[in-house]
């Protein structure tokens, strides 16, 4: 995708970068054998690493999690679907115009629209996170991508904030109160909607009943109130399958 803001482009455009595909899944293998986790995950550019992800299913008897924009053909997102256990999808927008913006594939959005039907449809654990950035996101694109989000059921929306870096670093970060808004907004029609926002309850899961189920505070899990995928204060289910 070429994205122009992203964090991680010194090594996504490191010159020298290059990799084996058997000299990497042993380095993997062997560090899974060291930590031994019960996740592994793989970042922004997963599809790429189809493969190699095939490869680990075949010797991890873990869950294998990955991040995508999408942007691949129907076969290769085939191929990364069925060797995962859980996706979050990344939407930086609903249009050409603000992908264009943004990275350097306008239609962007219409592979990872596809990217998350097909995950659905598969039932595998899907996420969707959709970036606010000043001067791009489009509140009346952002309404569209809701409606849209409204026919997958129990829908799970991360909304992300901009933050200045790579060739995006005159573009003021996206502020608290703009989050704000749209994280209202996306609420009126999601119940699963969570904000970047760390110091706050935007960063929270609550059940239908309004209890906290999941404290959190940025990455770490402060408190944890599900049992057996249920609310332990109501008993209402909660979607998910790594909780």
């Amino acid at each position: 995708m070429s994205c122009l803001f992203c964090p991680e482009f010194e090594i996504i455009f490191h010159k020298s970068f290059a990799h084996n595909l058997d000299s990497m899944l042993g380095s993997i293998m062997n560090k899974i054998a060291e930590a031994s986790p019960r996740i592994v995950g793989f970042y922004c550019n997963s599809l790429l690493d189809a493969e190699l992800i095939s490869n680990i299913r075949h010797h991890f008897n873990g869950n294998i999690v990955a991040i995508s924009h999408g942007f691949a053909d129907i076969s290769q997102q085939r191929k990364l679907l069925s060797n995962v256990d859980g996706i979050l999808i990344r939407f930086f927008g609903f249009s050409e115009e603000s992908y264009s913006k943004l990275c350097t594939i306008p239609d962007g959005y219409r592979y990872a629209q596809r990217l998350l039907e097909l995950a659905s449809s598969l039932g595998i654990h899907t996420e969707v996170e959709f970036y606010i950035v000043p001067g791009v996101t489009d509140i009346d694109e952002f309404r569209m991508f809701i409606q849209i989000l409204k026919n997958f059921r129990n829908p799970i929306l991360h909304l992300k904030r901009f933050r200045p870096s790579f060739l995006m670093r005159d573009r003021s970060p996206t502020s608290a109160r703009e989050l704000l808004k749209f994280y209202n907004l996306a609420r009126e029609d999601l119940w699963y909607v969570y904000g970047d926002l760390w110091h706050s309850d935007l960063n929270n899961t609550f059940c239908p009943n309004n209890h906290v189920v999941l404290r959190r505070f940025g990455w770490n899990l402060l408190e944890n109130n599900i049992q057996k995928n249920k609310c332990r204060f109501c008993g209402v289910p909660i979607p998910g399958r790594f909780i």
